[in-house]
């Protein structure tokens, strides 16, 4: 009885906001969108059954809400089908709280997306969902879970449910309450509570098997990344060796001895007896070859959860080795695959302490970063150890304490130690032993015992053997299958019009008369972002019914940054436009929106001056554009891509993009769009016009109207306007933009060519791309990544972009990345996110670069960007 009751929760109504589609395989808003699949839905509940789960329906707004694609079209779906059912009178009672309901969703919305995705959106649910309304205890919780695995729930729906919509919007009403903004939301997500083992029973094996392959993978990450080798093969090693008990609240998983348990070396006191009964020659001779049998238990876990905090003393006498070996047996202690325990770790300096997160490579490169620059962590510790006493409960803790031993014997760091020894349960030195060219890892761990420090053991790592064989060079995450994407070009359709017009959208997924548009307007690209296997299935598939198709390679997307120096004048550009006498736009082949300021107004000579680059990989075709602003006077860019029919416009401020299709377009005598009284005006003809209106912010929609009249004051506006479009000035500083670079390297003489030219400051103190001798060696080579990006053995990189600009990234993280124009044998203006030198050209009019000499900048930034390759190399 018990069991059907429980089975109720998954039921779906008539005329509710959510419904089950696919027989239970997924949910879904009845006519919108997919709120989740049966296999992630299970997910999320066995995230949040330990803590009690609130109503289904109420997960499920909260899951709408976090969804990357959410609008607010979502929120009028699920009201207009509240108002389909026959409850809908007392539901209008709910209208307040159901407005509260909404705005809670609109916040959730507001979140960034890496918190609608993975991890982070469990744990935005676990934090807003702890101690909901009407929670079902965690045991039957769990009960709920299994059902929805063995597909125990009613997929029929049944009549509307007054009772379960108070239950589902109820327990978000009350969370809105809770939690009014987004700080609130994330504060919470970091003190959630640790589950108990009463709440629900765990499945330890499967539990057990994660954390191994999780944290196996993390190893196998940190060895893989040339920046956290160092650190990732010490740790396998470490497994091994280090004589720390791990931590498991399971009892049944008490090692019990066994063939585990022996090994074939250790001390004559540990020798099994069943040795002692061969004769003296069979046991010698055992002995002498390592036959011999030796008990050598494993360390059994403790029947402990207490957290374990790691502190890492980075002070000077703590850099390089001892440093890198201190974080090496953070991670294996805190990772070791049977332990479970929760662990934080902290850098302590002489002055201050951080807290760090060691889960991630990113993590890890980040947190090597930090270098303290005082003689002992003294201070650093002392305050570790008053602000977190009573905190952090320390005396309910497991504390490392980890640093060399040079470190570690300095008098003051050994009176702060001894004043709060009763805090600390393991000391462990971290060293390096140099001694005829071999290099050793020496570890040594103390263990607190009666209140004073216990030796445990020294464990010798071979630094020389471990490190042996370091990855050349990060790879990125992209397949080398993966590079080079193709698109699908339909030239004709040929005599077979209905069977290309039925496949074309089978394979397109659009409705037919999208299609049938597509068929009428050819060529169109009718495929994007096809690789090339695909591509060439797709275009058999279209010849056999004798259409003409093409397959297209695709332009490599410029990687994104700001770069705070102009660009120089783009040649061959897509479109120009004209915004006022002082300010021009224009759109490159590479699809990025730029933007040229002057201070006086073009008087029709060519300028001095570069473009400023706004926006990158713009989904730009073949059609018409236009700049106006918009009632708060934000400039907005408006294009009709023509072979989709599709209308865009961008807040070119706050970079919302809104788009709508113009089914009505076809070509007109007027082939521009007019900016007009805050609005884009396309005219059909002298009597019928189109209005493009948006106000430029997020939660509006693009409205399009169709007018008839008074056409005459707009058509004389459209008159002066395409006579400006004439004023587009020219620029000076006209040469050869570098864009194919098929090598990089660093030749004898020290100077950094890329593909023929090198960057140099010649006798004339200018700084200038120009032709490098031939005969000169190539000292070192940097291997291509991609098509715009080369890497240097160190991890330098210099990445070509295409609209014109050098970035130099050194992989000393002390030099500033390095932007240096793409202009050959002309003279160059080069810049840093704080520094200038060079011709004004290419210095923006606002700026707050500091001007300097271009001597001082060459030896600063470029010599020294050489000079660290070739010595880390």
């Amino acid at each position: 009885m018990e069991e059907e009751k429980l089975k109720y929760y998954f039921n779906n109504y008539e005329h509710y906001f959510w419904q089950w589609e696919e027989n239970g395989e997924v949910a879904t808003i009845p006519n919108g969108q997919t709120i989740a699949y049966r296999e992630y839905l299970i997910e999320i509940l066995e995230a949040l059954a330990p803590q009690g789960l609130p109503s289904f329906g109420g997960i499920l707004l909260a899951l709408i809400a976090t969804n990357p694609s959410f609008s607010e079209n979502d929120i009028f779906l699920i009201a207009n089908s509240l108002q389909k059912n026959s409850t809908k009178n007392q539901i209008e009672n709910w209208g307040k709280e159901l407005d509260r309901v909404f705005d809670f969703m609109k916040l959730l919305s507001s979140f960034p997306n890496h918190y609608k995705t993975g991890t982070k959106r469990i744990l935005v649910l676990q934090a807003i969902f702890e101690n909901p309304h009407n929670a079902i205890s965690a045991k039957k919780s769990k009960q709920l879970v299994n059902f929805l695995k063995n597909k125990k729930v009613n997929i029929s729906k049944d009549a509307f449910s007054l009772r379960s919509f108070e239950l589902d919007f109820k327990v978000v009403v009350l969370i809105a309450e809770k939690f009014p903004t987004k700080e609130s939301i994330l504060e919470k997500i970091a003190s959630l509570p640790k589950l108990k083992k009463e709440d629900l029973e765990i499945d330890e094996e499967n539990k057990q098997n994660f954390n191994q392959n999780k944290e196996l993978d993390l190893v196998e990450e940190l060895t893989k990344d040339k920046d956290t080798f160092v650190i990732g093969s010490l740790i396998k090693s470490l497994f091994a060796g280090l004589n720390i008990p791990f931590h498991n609240t399971q009892p049944s998983q008490q090692p019990l001895g066994g063939v585990s348990d022996l090994t074939n070396k250790g001390s004559y006191d540990r020798l099994l007896i069943s040795e002692y009964a061969n004769d003296d020659l069979i046991f010698l001779s055992r002995l002498a070859n390592n036959e011999a049998l030796f008990l050598n238990r494993e360390v059994p876990p403790h029947q402990n959860d207490s957290e374990r905090i790691f502190l890492i003393d980075i002070s000077l006498k703590n850099w390089g080795t001892p440093k890198i070996l201190a974080f090496a047996v953070a991670i294996a202690i805190s990772s070791h695959p049977k332990s479970d325990s929760i662990c934080h770790f902290y850098l302590i300096d002489e002055y201050r302490y951080r807290k760090i997160e060691l889960d991630t490579v990113h993590n890890v490169i980040e947190s090597l970063l930090f270098f303290g620059t005082g003689l002992t962590a003294r201070k650093g510790l002392e305050l570790f150890f008053e602000e977190n006493t009573k905190k952090l409960d320390l005396s309910n803790k497991e504390i490392f304490y980890l640093s060399s031993t040079e470190a570690i014997q300095e008098k003051l760091i050994q009176s702060t130690l001894e004043d709060y020894k009763k805090y600390i349960s393991y000391w462990i030195h971290t060293d390096l032993e140099s001694e005829n060219q071999k290099n050793t890892g020496k570890i040594t761990v103390y263990k607190k015992k009666q209140n004073s420090k216990s030796y445990i053991q020294t464990l010798n790592l071979n630094l020389d053997k471990l490190w042996t064989n370091p990855p050349k060079k990060n790879k990125k995450s992209k397949d080398k299958n993966q590079k080079e994407l193709y698109s699908l070009l339909l030239k004709d359709a040929g005599t077979r019009k209905l069977e290309v017009l039925k496949l074309l959208k089978d394979e397109t997924q659009t409705s037919l008369k999208e299609a049938k548009d597509k068929i009428d307007n050819l060529p169109q690209t009718i495929k994007e972002n096809l690789s090339l296997e695909d591509g060439k299935k797709l275009k058999a598939k279209f010849e056999e019914l004798g259409a003409t198709v093409q397959l297209v390679l695709q332009e490599e997307k410029n990687e994104e940054f700001d770069c705070p120096i102009l660009f120089p004048e783009a040649t061959n550009p897509k479109v120009k436009k004209y915004f006022s006498d002082t300010e021009f736009y224009l759109i490159t082949a590479q699809k990025s929106l730029m933007r040229l300021t002057l201070k006086e107004k073009h008087q029709g000579y060519s300028v001095k001056k570069g473009w400023q680059r706004l926006y990158q990989n713009l989904d730009y075709r073949d059609g018409l554009t236009s700049i106006t602003t918009n009632t708060e006077y934000e400039k907005m860019l408006f294009w009709l891509n023509i072979d989709k029919r599709e209308v865009n416009i961008m807040n070119l401020k706050t970079k919302v993009k809104k788009q709508s299709v113009f089914v009505d377009w076809k070509w007109s005598n007027r082939r521009n769009i007019l900016p007009y009284m805050h609005n884009f005006v396309y005219f059909l003809d002298d009597k019928n016009s189109y209005i493009f209106d948006w106000t430029g912010k997020e939660e509006d929609e693009v409205k399009i109207f169709n007018r008839k009249t008074h056409l005459e004051k707009p058509l004389k506006f459209y008159d002066d306007y395409v006579k400006n479009l004439a004023k587009i000035p020219k620029s000076s500083h006209r040469n050869v933009v570098l864009k194919n670079v098929k090598r990089v390297f660093i030749n004898s003489e020290n100077e950094l060519v890329i593909s023929k030219h090198k960057l140099i400051l010649n006798s004339g103190q200018i700084l200038k791309l120009e032709i490098a001798d031939k005969k000169l060696e190539k000292k070192l080579i940097a291997e291509a990544e991609s098509k715009n990006e080369f890497i240097f053995e160190d991890g330098s990189s210099i990445f070509i972009d295409r609209d014109g600009m050098i970035i130099l990234k050194s992989s000393n993280t002390e030099i500033p990345t390095i932007y240096v124009p793409a202009c050959l044998d002309c003279v160059l203006g080069v810049g840093t996110d704080e520094y200038f030198a060079g011709v004004d050209y290419f210095l923006p009019l606002d700026t707050n670069l500091e001007k300097i000499e271009n001597q001082l900048f060459y030896v600063k930034f470029i010599q020294k960007f050489i000079q660290t390759i070739i010595e880390k190399s």
